[in-house]
């Protein structure tokens, strides 16, 4: 398979461009959840400001239910959280999936799973885990995805709980337990040879972008958005 280019990328996104040409100036401001704000949205805000370098865009962290809640409230237009998309039924919202997401299951290199070439569920009960807070979409995703793996979240040993992804990578390589990521957050460490994805196979997730179903939609939003779908179809 031919590599995609920056080039490329660029180049397929100007179509979805022509429609805002006038859009000459203004302030967009986006809360995002974490996995989101550092590992997806930057290349595409980049595209965006590159076609519209007169919009400042200004974006904030919280994790999903707050992002969700200030949606609610009114506080921000836009904003991106990661599923599950049950969670995300409240009337109000206006709710679109834009990506997915492959999550998985790691431990440092001394672990002793990673010896192992199958992970029975007494294992992953019995063994120490390290998660986020909760409110946070990638906390939800690691309990249903254990939870598909025949383990309720009652049952989990849990021995940690963070406020950022970059704290659970962190604790996880000092050799506290094992957790559950997005494969993007995991990957410089994975390929370094510091951490070790296990054979554990895990459903996907969602990344969802949120709106109030009733309120105005500006300009700015409707052209990142175009962007947004575009890079989802390359």
């Amino acid at each position: 398979m031919r590599k995609r280019t920056r080039w490329s990328t660029a180049d397929a996104v100007k179509p979805a461009m022509r429609e805002f040409t006038g859009l000459s100036r203004g302030r967009l401001e986006i809360k995002a959840s974490q996995t989101i704000a550092s590992h997806f949205l930057p290349p595409r805000l980049v595209d965006f400001h590159q076609a519209y370098p007169g919009v400042a865009l200004v974006v904030s962290l919280a994790n999903s239910a707050q992002v969700v809640e200030a949606i609610i409230r009114g506080n921000i237009e836009l904003g991106f959280v990661e599923g599950p998309e049950e969670e995300l039924q409240d009337s109000c919202l206006a709710v679109e999936m834009i990506a997915r997401d492959d999550l998985v299951m790691v431990v440092s290199v001394d672990h002793p799973w990673v010896i192992m070439e199958k992970l029975t569920v007494d294992d992953l009960t019995a063994g120490k885990w390290i998660l986020r807070e909760d409110g946070s979409g990638t906390r939800a995703a690691f309990v249903k995805a254990l939870g598909a793996l025949g383990i309720p979240y009652g049952k989990l040993n849990i021995a940690i709980e963070l406020p950022s992804n970059e704290a659970v990578l962190e604790a996880v390589l000092a050799g506290a337990g094992a957790t559950i990521l997005s494969a993007r957050v995991c990957a410089d460490a994975i390929k370094a040879g510091t951490l070790k994805r296990l054979p554990v196979s895990l459903a996907p997730r969602a990344f969802y972008v949120v709106q109030h179903a009733d309120r105005y939609r500006s300009r700015a939003v409707s052209a990142l958005l175009e962007i947004l779908r575009t890079h989802a179809a390359l």
